[in-house]
């Protein structure tokens, strides 16, 4: 049975946050190029970084989630390699 014009098989449409293939496989190309590159000592990701702090960390923004929704009970470690300051007791 088709669609009338104007209707579609999903009123509602598709749900926020999901990725589309695009999404899907761009993001696949580039966790791909990361490894390769991560292997060629001369083209890692942390001289860079080093070297374009302001960039690294834009990007590395954009990977964060921005949302996560769970139910039940959580132990979460969050492990950033960046060595701890004298102030970090009083934050906790």
């Amino acid at each position: 049975m088709p669609f009338k014009p104007g209707k579609s098989g999903n009123p509602k449409g598709k749900a926020a946050g999901t990725p589309t293939r695009v999404n899907k496989s761009v993001r696949a190309a580039f966790e791909e190029a990361f490894n390769i590159l991560q292997d060629d000592k001369d083209a890692a990701l942390g001289p860079w970084a080093r070297a374009n702090p302001e960039a690294f960390y834009k990007l590395a923004a954009k990977l964060i989630p921005s949302k996560i929704e769970m139910e039940g009970a959580l132990n979460l470690r969050v492990v950033t390699g960046v060595p701890p300051t004298e102030d970090a007791d009083e934050l906790a």
